[in-house]
């Protein structure tokens, strides 16, 4: 019996070494997907502000004289501040 509880107990701590390996691959894989979602996102944050910075831009150039007076802190056409 002392012969069997033995090669249990060296059974379970190899499974118990490749348990951690595996841990250790999953957060490893998942630090890499997390790390690529952070960069699409970057880059999708990055392409939204610069596409609005264009459309302002375009309004700017169409409405020059009602930034203009945005910019100088006079009231716009409808009253509103």
């Amino acid at each position: 019996m002392v012969a069997a509880a033995g090669n249990l107990r060296g059974t379970a701590g190899s499974e118990q070494r490749s348990a951690i390996g595996v841990v250790g691959m999953r957060s490893r894989k998942d630090r890499e997907r997390d790390r690529a979602a952070r960069k699409e996102e970057d880059e999708r944050r990055a392409e939204t502000d610069r596409r609005g910075e264009e459309l302002r831009e375009a309004w700017r150039q169409r409405h020059p004289e009602e930034d203009r007076g945005q910019r100088q802190g006079r009231p716009k056409k409808d009253g509103a501040t």
